[in-house]
């Protein structure tokens, strides 16, 4: 689970995805399975590129420049993780904010570790 924490300046939060709060004040938001939208992926710290949800149940991956790799259909939320599917390529994801690990499979198959997840928010950038 991921926290944010930001310091509100006139009553403006100073990043996204934050609770509001009274000027001079900490917002702090926990994301969570359930209000996931935003998710920065990577290996070995370094950003890769983000799994973002559209409208509805889509979401969409992109590399580190925004551009568009896959399209995938929301399947179920759970307290700690997303899982993502694309029919076309029948491939499965989760998004794990337990374990900040993003989870691949093929198919039926197992899902296997993929990516390492560096931020997830709970509004879109």
């Amino acid at each position: 689970m991921f926290k944010s924490v930001a310091f509100v300046l006139a009553g403006a939060v100073l990043a996204p995805g934050l609770c509001v709060a009274a000027p001079g004040q900490f917002a702090v938001e926990y994301t969570n399975g359930m209000n996931a939208r935003y998710v920065v992926y990577g290996e070995g710290g370094k950003s890769l590129g983000a799994f973002t949800q559209k409208k509805g149940d889509v979401w969409e991956q992109t590399d580190r420049g925004g551009k568009l790799l896959f399209s995938y259909k929301e399947q179920k939320r759970e307290q700690f993780a997303v899982e993502l599917v694309d029919a076309s390529r029948n491939v499965r994801v989760r998004l794990d904010l337990k374990t900040n690990k993003i989870a691949v499979a093929e198919g039926d198959g197992p899902m296997t570790d993929k990516y390492e997840m560096l931020y997830a928010g709970s509004s879109t950038r």
